[in-house]
């Protein structure tokens, strides 16, 4: 079974489980299972994102003579493929190959493997680098909200090339533009430019922004088949809505047509989403690995069952997703 993640940093619980005009993601949370997502506090994003990966809290990842193994070189051990975007912020897409490659991507050494293939279709760093957002967004609005929209379409439309055009088992891709949108027209920005209220394009950017990454997820879920599970994660909401003694809270959306539970799930953790996403693949989750899986010891959905009511029940969640 493939495996495609969609890491949507920034992306807020409140507005994606409430807001009911996210028709794609939605349909992924009526057959799937959803929830908060604990995270980790006090470390940079790529330390979050990293974590995600290896299953483990940053000081432990980091701990002892060798790097932890990431879900990517964890399947690239099994002979299987993984395409990488955007998960260390700055770096070109990249592939990280099967057993037998002896560069396998560690939080050591991020990217070093960068494919020509890839190479020729990248857009730039992923999520391109926008300084000083706070005094881009009050003195040039409208070009910074242009700049950030551009970057995620660029990004999106690699995401749907490599997708139909290489081979891959794992497929991770993380989107910063809506994390850069949040910071620059959060709820400070009204206060800061008080004349927003007469630039009407510019009042629901953040609004708008949401529903192109609902449309892109769209697309990208009419291409897919039953084979493929989906993952959409963020490993934190909105910065601004957080106070400095707080835990950032991010969100999950997993849907797999295998998957024993559905609606909405509690108590889940970010180091949580390798584990859950081996398992239901099918693959032993390594000892290195210190999150659990949402689904350990219950018995998988069969994909392959011939009877009419389980048949009809995968039909209807892929048909949720578009699949069918």
């Amino acid at each position: 079974m493939k495996i495609l993640v969609f890491g949507l940093d920034g992306a807020t619980p409140e507005i994606l489980f409430a807001d009911e005009r996210l028709t794609n993601l939605r349909r992924i949370m009526d057959c799937g299972v959803y929830g908060r997502l604990q995270s980790i506090s006090s470390v940079s994003v790529a330390s979050a994102w990293m974590s995600m990966a290896t299953s483990q809290i940053p000081a432990s990842a980091n701990s002892g003579s060798s790097p932890a193994l990431a879900i990517w070189d964890q399947l690239a051990q099994r002979g299987k493929q993984s395409i990488i975007i955007g998960v260390l912020p700055g770096t070109q897409p990249r592939r990280i190959h099967a057993a037998g490659d002896e560069h396998l991507h560690t939080p050591e050494h991020p990217g070093r493997d960068v494919p020509s293939g890839l190479k020729d279709t990248a857009p730039g760093p992923a999520g391109g680098h926008f300084p000083d957002m706070g005094n881009v967004a009050i003195t040039r609005p409208e070009a910074l909200a242009d700049e950030v929209l551009s970057t995620s379409r660029k990004q999106w439309e690699l995401v749907r090339s490599l997708l139909a055009d290489e081979e891959w088992d794992y497929f991770h891709s993380v989107e910063d533009g809506l994390d850069r949108i949040q910071q620059a027209f959060g709820k400070d920005f009204d206060q800061l430019r008080p004349e927003i209220e007469s630039e009407g394009h510019l009042q629901d950017v953040i609004a708008q922004y949401y529903s192109g990454l609902d449309e892109q997820i769209g697309a990208v879920l009419e291409t897919l088949d039953n084979e493929t599970m989906v993952l959409v994660v963020s490993i934190r909401g909105e910065r601004s809505n957080l106070s400095n003694d707080q835990t950032p809270e991010g969100m999950f959306i997993l849907a797999a047509a295998n998957c024993p539970v559905s609606g909405e799930y509690e108590g889940a953790h970010l180091i949580d989403m390798a584990p859950t996403l081996l398992d239901l693949a099918g693959y032993d989750i390594p000892q290195s690995m210190q999150g659990k899986s949402l689904v350990a010891g219950m018995e998988k959905r069969d994909r392959g069952d011939s009877s009419e009511d389980a048949e009809k029940t995968v039909r209807d969640r892929l048909a949720g997703l578009g699949y069918v």
